[in-house]
């Protein structure tokens, strides 16, 4: 009798060892199904000249969005694939961001500089870009910030760039001179 179960004992463990190791192969290749193989993308943003650090009233800071999206000439804009706000001073001038797009087709990406004036957030400032995007470039480039102003209220558009095709690393400018202040952003962008 002893041995009977203890032949039952040992079979009890060795087919549980048995299924704890097919459960765990299992797991492992659903977790591998539903890893997203989306592009990861580097982002680094550097403030050569901060747009906010020579007149005496200013707070000596840039408060900075940087709003990154598919493009696929659209009328509308989808989500967008980074959407950050950064803060730049005389002691912080660099910033490094990682992003993943969003799952997107396209190797075309539209991106905006915008320096925050107000406390709008991006929640707030992103739809607007969404819909308007094509008046908001025209406006930007015949530099009619007056209108400009009817959809991005006090915030400063800084530049929009479209990457043609994002293969290795891009590198943009955006340098100006707005509202009696010189600024220089450079944004680099590496899939």
């Amino acid at each position: 009798m002893k041995r009977i179960a203890s032949i039952l004992l040992i079979l009890y463990l060795v087919l549980s060892c048995k299924s704890t190791s097919l459960l765990s192969e299992n797991v492992s290749v659903i977790e591998e199904k539903n890893i997203q193989k989306e592009p990861l993308f580097s982002i680094t943003l550097k403030a050569l000249n901060l747009s906010e650090d020579m007149s005496s009233l200013s707070t000596k800071n840039d408060e900075i969005l940087l709003i990154i999206y598919d493009f696929t000439e659209k009328n509308e804009l989808g989500k967008p694939i980074l959407a950050e706000q950064l803060t730049f001073d005389q002691n912080n001038r660099l910033s490094k961001i990682t992003a993943r797009s969003n799952n997107s087709k396209s190797d075309e990406y539209l991106v905006f500089l915008i320096e925050q004036d107000s406390e709008i957030s991006i929640e707030r400032i992103d739809p607007t870009i969404r819909i308007h995007y094509k008046k908001i470039i025209e406006l930007y480039d015949s530099k009619d910030y007056l209108e400009l102003e009817k959809y991005i209220g006090d915030e400063d558009l800084l530049g929009v760039a479209i990457t043609d095709n994002l293969i290795g690393k891009k590198t943009f400018d955006f340098q100006g001179f707005h509202k009696l202040d010189r600024y220089h952003y450079n944004v680099s962008i590496q899939k």
